[in-house]
């Protein structure tokens, strides 16, 4: 029988560098073998009274480690040479083969003690015996047991460290890693001597006199199991360098341990004498203590040694137990009744008789029990005759299959009817993975996966081109798809649309009215698809129709210098002839005769235009360079805004640049005592928040879809940078102390990390009092509408991320982009130059950033106006937006959301700050 299963527990205590004979444990297996010994070896053999011979062990083979010379700190211990040699002679007259192994290192011991399982431990009928002499050492676990472990030591095993027990660990081996070994081995009799510098206990052991009767018959030793153990001393003692347990073992070896001369030695009488003469000659300073284990299965045999040239006696009681051997694998309870009637209550085997009938009996009851059941299709059936008669039972196994065949069949069916509607390929062919051909459901999940996939393809078809504005990329789904598409409809609307406004903007492109182009850009937007054209044609006549208006202003006027300025401004200009002409005749007319001065024109000149004047045909509006109305409000005393990163990048699913759009950001700067705060303005608006169905990763938590109005305000450009906290975090307290350096990683214009939710707030409020401006956490909405910057995909990029342009864990990409760099910490603000439409760096990625909400797993019931949800209940964990350079690119998405309790800190999580328009 193997004991994987068998929980053995060793303790051991440390002492100085000598050598101790540790422990003597002996434990059957049972198992098949071949031997692979190119060489004859003799086992014990035993014979009964009538003088036929027994079988006991069929091979004995013996393995003899020894290690006196040491390499790295360790005294060397020149008389374990002796101690195997010893140990090798009296071996070899018990019939052992003999295998030594001197000095091993760490690799050479493992790689032996695996040779000689394999070689020899794989034979039911043969015994073996591993020996090591050498150093060990005791060191404490580091679990909840806190147990002591032992371990023994190669020639290339360092020092043990307390203070780093890393380097000793991964070369010493410890009694853990012995005992796997032991498991692997089939032999019905092993025993493991280790001869080296640690004590403790094995099992409950005991000294003295056994409590137990030892059998008369070493057959029955040998025929039954056991787990027998002998120990040098007890955990309490320390034993000298030179072994005298070995001197006595070897002594015991050779006969002096057989008490009862019988010409047998058993683990039993040599424990008893061991404890007794180790006792004595050491004037108890050893005790050496043995043992079976308690488990009734395992203590009813004994480990046997032969005395070499002596025969036994039989004993009175053979006759017995030869009558046992011809009746003990009966199936039929009457010749146990006779033996009982035969030997009476005294006899070697009553129990076992007694056991037999009651097994026998109840026999035919559990098989009246499996009639009843066996053809039964509700699994509790099985698992209540499992319950009733245990591993033991005739049917275990059978009902055991029975019973998880249809479990398992419940399971799969519980397990379609959760997938049978979904819309994911991926849950279909996860079942076809794990059920494979033999599913119930296979041919329907085929179908589906084959159906979804196929609505996949026209999805990410339709991914390709929904944004398009070539009315041709739609009629082209239209041909591929027809009325069956998905999206057929849509497809049918953007033709008409499209084609309108290619039919729009032929009638205007060659117009010179900019109103023509105003009110294109007013009905088309942003995504028009000739809205760049469209601005850059605003510009152009804009342009035109200030020069000409400066020139009707001066075209009359008597003033040279008029016409310098005109000609300096419009050096190309239309009407730059007639200027210079206007100029030369009025300076010919200013030479003398006259000595004085001609006349200046007083005539008012009219200021420059700077925004868009008054042309025929058109109206006068205020409009920013995207053509968007202008709803500025920048605060009084501010810096201008800096222009930086002019556009931006929209991606596709596989990371490729599709767009490089303009950015247009208009804002302020405050100067907070020679640290800038750059604050974008984020004009108001409407969008769906959260994430629709069909966004690939998406969470439940970002549900359901929701439209939010969203005033407008001013977002921080960038996170709050270490050099931004310092300034503020000088400024007088408001409710709690801020440290000044809380960050991991350290760099003026890196973000702010490791700080709570609470100290952002302090930084808001410290800010505040200083600006006179109230500056805050963003509410979770608007921190999205700002991360979208009226984008619908699943990043203001596009269809996915790049490493690129964001910092996150590139080894996990989103869609088909490909995996890039992991940074593994964070990066100073805007370095990458990839803002969003609004001008925004870093909102996806590098940290993650504090809102004002509170947590709520969805949406249900959230504000409709952009406010923070701010709910009592939930107040102690509050929500965290954008991915980080931690996480994966699926956390970055625009509708990602996280939570944290209000306390925490992480090197991924800092803040920006936003401000009321």
């Amino acid at each position: 029988m193997n004991l994987g299963t068998q929980q053995i527990v060793i303790g051991f205590r440390s002492f100085p560098a000598s050598v101790v004979l540790l422990a003597f444990l002996s434990i059957l297996f049972a198992g098949t073998i071949s031997s692979q010994a190119s060489f004859q070896n003799r086992g014990a053999r035993v014979k009964k009274a009538d003088n036929h011979e027994t079988s006991s062990y069929a091979e004995s083979h013996a393995l003899i480690i020894g290690v006196s010379k040491y390499t790295l700190g360790w005294s060397e211990l020149p008389d374990v040479v002796n101690d195997v040699k010893e140990v090798r002679k009296i071996l070899l007259t018990h019939g052992f083969s003999v295998e030594t192994l001197l000095d091993p290192t760490n690799r050479d011991l493992v790689d032996k003690i695996k040779a000689f399982i394999s070689d020899f431990g794989q034979n039911y009928n043969s015994r073996l015996l591993i020996y090591f002499s050498g150093h060990g050492h005791t060191l404490q676990t580091s679990d909840n047991t806190q147990r002591e472990l032992g371990y023994i030591i190669q020639s290339d095993t360092p020092l043990a460290r307390p203070d780093d027990p890393g380097p000793f660990k991964k070369y010493a081996i410890s009694m853990e890693e012995l005992i796997s070994y032991s498991a692997q081995i089939e032999s019905k009799h092993v025993l493991f001597i280790f001869d080296s510098c640690f004590s403790g206990s094995v099992f409950n052991v005991r000294s003295g006199k056994s409590h137990e009767s030892i059998p008369e018959a070493i057959i029955d030793k040998l025929s039954e199991p056991v787990r027998q153990f002998i120990t040098a001393g007890n955990e309490k003692q320390k034993v000298p360098a030179t072994s005298k347990f070995r001197r006595v073992f070897v002594n015991a070896l050779k006969g002096d341990a057989d008490t009862n001369r019988d010409g047998y030695i058993t683990g039993t009488e040599l424990g008893e004498y061991l404890h007794e003469q180790v006792s004595t000659n050491t004037n108890r300073q050893q005790t050496p203590q043995h043992g079976k284990i308690l488990d009734p299965t395992f203590n009813r045999g004994d480990f046997v040694f032969e005395v070499p040239g002596k025969k036994p006696e039989p004993t009175a009681r053979d006759a017995e137990r030869n009558y046992w051997r011809t009746i003990e694998r009966s199936t039929d309870p009457r010749p146990f009744r006779e033996y009982i009637e035969r030997f009476g209550p005294n006899g070697i085997y009553h129990n076992e008789a007694q056991a037999k009938i009651k097994y026998f009996e109840a026999l035919e009851l559990e098989n009246a029990y499996w009639r009843r059941v066996e053809n039964s299709s509700n699994p509790q059936d099985f698992r209540d005759y499992i319950t009733r008669f245990g591993e033991k039972a005739i049917h275990h196994t059978a009902a055991l299959k029975r019973m998880n065949e249809l479990e398992a069949a419940a399971a799969e069916q519980a397990h379609w009817r959760r997938i049978e509607t979904s819309d994911n390929p991926q849950d279909f062919r996860d079942y076809v993975a794990r059920y494979k051909e033999r599913g119930i459901y296979y041919n329907n999940a085929l179908a589906a996966i084959n159906r979804l996939e196929a609505l996949e393809s026209e999805r990410a078809y339709w991914r390709s081109i929904e944004n398009s504005k070539k009315p041709e990329d739609f009629r082209g789904y239209i041909r591929k798809y027809d009325t069956q598409g998905i999206y057929y409809s849509i497809a049918s609307s953007r033709v008409k649309e499209l084609e309108a406004e290619q039919s729009h903007w032929q009638r205007i492109e060659a117009s010179i009215d900019p109103q023509d182009f105003f009110d294109y850009i007013d009905k088309y937007g942003a995504s028009g698809i000739y809205n760049d054209i469209a601005i850059a044609r605003i510009r152009e006549l804009e342009a035109a129709a200030t020069e000409r208006h400066i020139w009707r202003s001066i075209e009359n006027s008597k003033n040279p210098q008029e016409f310098r300025d005109y000609i300096s401004k419009y050096p190309n200009g239309k009407f730059v002839g007639d200027a210079r002409e206007k100029l030369r005749a009025l300076e010919t007319a200013s030479r003398p005769p006259s000595p004085l001065p001609s006349t200046p024109n007083r005539r008012e000149r009219p200021p420059e235009a700077t925004g868009n004047p008054t042309v025929s045909g058109s109206t006068n509006r205020s409009r920013n360079e995207a053509g968007l109305s202008s709803s500025s409000r920048i605060p009084a005393n501010t810096l201008p805004l800096p222009s930086v990163s002019p556009t931006t990048v929209i991606l596709d699913e596989r990371g490729k640049i599709v767009r490089q759009p303009a950015v247009q950001a208009k804002g302020f700067v405050e100067d907070l005592g020679g640290v800038r705060l750059e604050m974008v303005e984020i004009t108001g608006g409407t969008f769906m928040m959260g994430s629709p169905v069909n966004e690939a990763q998406r969470n439940d938590d970002e549900t359901p879809l929701h439209q939010v109005n969203i005033s407008g305000f001013f977002m921080g450009r960038y996170e709050i940078t270490q050099a931004q906290w310092r300034a503020v975090a000088r400024l007088p307290k408001e409710k709690i102390d801020l440290n000044p350096n809380p960050s991991k990683f350290r760099g003026d214009t890196l973000p702010v990390e490791q700080v709570s939710w609470e100290e952002a707030v302090e930084f808001c409020e410290r800010l505040s009092k200083a600006t006179g401006r109230k500056y805050r956490l963003p509410s979770e909405a608007e921190w999205e509408y700002a991360c979208r910057a009226g984008t619908t995909t699943p990043f203001h990029f596009g269809e996915t991320l790049k490493v690129e342009y964001v910092n996150y864990d590139g080894g996990f990409p989103y869609k088909s982009a490909p995996k890039g760099d992991y940074r593994q910490k964070t990066i100073p603000v805007g370095s990458l130059r990839a803002p969003n439409l609004f001008g925004l760096f870093d909102m996806h990625g590098n940290v993650s950033e504090w809102c004002a909400d509170s947590w709520l797993g969805n949406y249900n019931g959230a504000p409709e106006d952009g406010s923070a949800w701010d709910v009592e209940a939930a107040r102690t964990h509050r929500v965290v937006r954008g991915g980080n350079w931690f996480k994966q690119a699926r956390d970055a998405r625009s509708a990602a959301r996280d939570r944290y309790p209000m306390t925490h800190r992480s090197t991924s999580i800092g803040f920006r700050v936003v401000v009321a328009l």
